[in-house]
């Protein structure tokens, strides 16, 4: 680690900027592009001070996730939907590798930036689950047709579910790593309880799927690598009483399944796909196989929407013009975009973030299995708000649940 005495001002800076953005994304989209363009400015005044070698593999990896937009905008003549496209990008790989180096240098507790960070989503989930209950009735009715619980200041529900899911997996390596305050172990697990508790009644099923498999593939792979086959068996039991449970006692929750039954027996009725959300994910999906199929080196990111109508069409789609939209899926979109090989860039960055839940990371390793899963079913690197969030939490789970130094000391150093 270099010697330098600015580089604990960029690392305070850069906790204090970051938190300020994540903050903004529930009230304003202005605040959050300054705070990304300020994330940037840290990492570029500071990048030839930082050692690069412990995190090459990420710099790499970020570099070959951006290089299939910069080749679509010298393509497109700097023109179209794909210079706003490469300023997202470009934006989260700044947050990104700001965040992986600067980290490091911050002399601010990590455990409680997380903290505070789960407080804020705490909040936004007590005035989301208010909402509903106000509007109980109506909501409810909504859920029964697909439709999504409102999250205030009109965050997309599908970021809010994630947010929540990896939220939920902070708190929990955060208590089972560093907390031994009985204090701050009370406090943490009343936020824990309250995030879960919402996440339920609000029901994004992306969100909360993405969760229940992150959280089981990581007492797998615990399990695996200790042979304690008791928890396995006791976390099979936790989700059964919490989803059951649920099920019981939320009205939201069980429309949300009730409506997820009746989704997946639409799957092939013309009739019934128009009205149900995973259906007309499906023939998203198969629309875009078609036009990746047939443009194996991508379509570009301007004639996107126009390339996935055409697919609709070639495959007979069903669906109406105002629910044929664009894949839903990460991996997908990108091949649309920018064919095989932006296919094949998606990969290998998911590739490196996975390497960093070597030698039994098992907190970082759930928030991975998380984010792949979500990948699924959202096109996370799409929208300002989630590539900031994602900016945001990668670096703090690599630091946080992966390097030896931070967990050595509970704090950055």
């Amino acid at each position: 680690m270099p010697d330098n005495k600015w580089l604990p001002f960029w690392g305070n800076f850069y906790v204090t900027i970051a938190f300020i953005g994540f903050s903004a994304l529930w009230y304003s989209k202005a605040v959050v592009s300054v705070c990304t363009a300020l994330l940037a400015l840290s990492f570029l005044a500071n990048v030839f001070r930082l050692n690069l070698t412990n995190y090459k593999g990420l710099f790499i990896g970020a570099i070959v996730l951006l290089l299939p937009t910069v080749t679509d905008l010298f393509i497109s003549g700097f023109q179209g939907e794909i210079v706003h496209k490469i300023g997202l990008i470009s934006g989260f790989v700044a947050c990104l590798l700001a965040g992986t180096w600067l980290l490091g240098f911050s002399k601010i507790n990590l455990t409680y930036y997380g903290l505070v960070i789960g407080l804020i989503v705490m909040i936004i989930n007590v005035l989301a689950v208010a909402n509903y209950f106000q509007n109980k009735d109506t909501i409810d009715a909504l859920l029964l047709q697909s439709k999504s619980i409102p999250i205030p200041y009109a965050m997309h529900h599908i970021h809010f579910g994630v947010i929540n899911g990896i939220s939920v997996l902070l708190l929990i390596g955060i208590l089972l790593n560093y907390l031994t305050d009985r204090k701050f172990k009370i406090i943490t697990t009343l936020i824990l309880v309250v995030i879960v508790m919402s996440m339920h009644i609000l029901s994004s099923r992306t969100g909360l799927v993405s969760l229940y498999v992150a959280v089981l593939a990581s007492v797998c792979y615990y399990v695996l690598k200790t042979k304690r086959y008791k928890v396995l068996l006791i976390s099979v039991i936790a989700f059964l009483t919490i989803g059951l449970g649920t099920y019981m006692l939320s009205n939201s929750f069980r429309n949300k399944v009730q409506n997820s039954v009746e989704d997946v027996h639409s799957w092939g009725l013309q009739n019934e796909m128009n009205h149900k959300s995973m259906a007309m994910r499906i023939e998203g999906y198969k629309a875009a196989a078609y036009t990746i199929k047939h443009n194996p080196l991508g379509v570009g990111v301007n004639n996107l929407d126009r390339k996935m109508e055409q697919g609709y069409n070639a495959i007979h789609s069903p669906l109406w013009s105002e629910n044929r939209k664009r894949p839903h899926n990460q991996f997908l979109e990108y091949g649309v975009s920018f064919g095989w090989l932006g296919m094949l860039a998606i990969v290998y960055f998911v590739v490196v973030l996975f390497k960093f839940a070597q030698q039994r990371q098992y907190t970082y390793f759930g928030f991975m299995v998380l984010l792949l899963v979500a990948f699924q079913f959202e096109s996370l690197l799409e929208r300002q708000t989630s590539l900031y969030f994602l900016g945001i939490f990668i670096p703090l789970f690599i630091h946080l649940f992966t390097s030896e130094k931070v967990k050595a000391y509970g704090v950055s150093v």
